[in-house]
């Protein structure tokens, strides 16, 4: 740390205090071999935790982009049922999907519209998709989706697994 004031030059080492009588003096000490090593030590501790900083904005915003919310308007196709689940299957003629919602509804404000199958409706549904063309995994190895139990999916189907649907409580649909 350096302080100009009063023509004075200050040098902080680990908790002690230089003083110094002109530039030069000042230089020579951040010179000495000793405090090159320790100002390098400091240079890799902050390295470190710039490093780790950009890490952690480059995580906070993939998981930010990954939990949008998309409105899909697609056709109930099959309503499935485990024992406190029930399973949607939604599509249409090339885009399909699936998707798992609690049985138990304590929202009684979304209780307005119970989804019928073969009916058309705009589902809101938080987070990326699971998409079987785009994984990253290699062809034999799997990811599974369960309910109670249940395989409900995997990444070898021809459709998306959406993790969680935010205008449904149990069977029921808000509104349009």
């Amino acid at each position: 740390m350096i302080n100009n004031s009063k023509s004075r030059y200050f040098a902080s080492k680990v908790g002690d205090f230089a003083t110094f009588r002109s530039k030069n003096d000042y230089f020579k000490y951040c010179t000495s071999t000793s405090n090159l090593r320790l100002i390098k030590k400091y240079m890799k501790i902050q390295t470190f935790f710039n490093i780790a900083i950009l890490y952690l904005i480059t995580i906070t915003s993939q998981t930010k982009a990954q939990e949008t919310i998309v409105e899909v308007k697609s056709k109930v196709v099959k309503i499935d049922s485990t024992k406190s689940f029930y399973i949607i299957d939604i599509g249409l003629k090339k885009d399909k999907g699936i998707f798992i919602i609690s049985k138990t509804c304590n929202n009684y404000f979304l209780k307005q519209m119970k989804i019928k199958k073969n009916v058309e409706y705009i589902f809101k549904f938080r987070s990326r998709r699971h998409n079987p063309n785009t994984t990253f995994l290699p062809n034999k190895d799997l990811i599974f989706e369960y309910a109670d139990q249940k395989i409900v999916w995997n990444n070898k189907m021809k459709k998306s697994f959406y993790e969680e649907c935010l205008n449904m409580c149990g069977l029921f649909i808000e509104n349009q």
